[in-house]
């Protein structure tokens, strides 16, 4: 019982902080996104050159050839390589992006659809009570944050 309500206290000032801070809790967030995000184009970068330098070996010590041939090779090696991976990205993406429509369609009419039920019903003062509600929230969030 004791850690329910240390865990249920933390989620309420949780809470109390995104609605009383939220631009520095989103300026964390950016933060944080923007640390993971050079974190991968590092880590990318690091995997780039190893690949590469191992294919400048391999194709040195197979080939027997000199710096600047290898490089060439090694050049239209990786560009074979990311052209193709790219041609094989370029036919996966429109078949993903119609499934990724085709949900969002369904998703929308049925939330739509599920909006509209509740809505019709609801009594006329209970719709004047969501309504108010609805107002005094996005009003004192307005107030609260400019």
């Amino acid at each position: 019982m004791t850690y329910k309500k240390i865990v249920n206290g933390l989620t309420v000032l949780g809470i109390f902080f995104i609605f009383i801070m939220p631009h520095e809790i989103a300026g964390l967030l950016i933060e944080l996104f923007h640390f993971m995000w050079e974190l991968l184009v590092e880590l990318l970068d690091v995997l780039f050159e190893g690949a590469e330098v191992t294919l400048d070996h391999i194709i040195e010590l197979l080939f027997e050839t000199d710096l600047h041939d290898t490089q060439i090779i090694v050049f239209y090696i990786l560009f074979g390589i990311i052209g193709y991976g790219l041609y094989r990205f370029c036919r996966i993406v429109p078949g993903f992006f119609l499934r990724v429509q085709s949900y969002l369609i369904a998703f929308w009419e049925y939330n739509k659809i599920r909006t509209y039920l509740y809505w019709r019903g609801l009594t006329l003062i209970e719709r004047i009570k969501l309504v108010a509600i609805c107002a005094a929230g996005i009003i004192g969030f307005i107030f609260l944050n400019f």
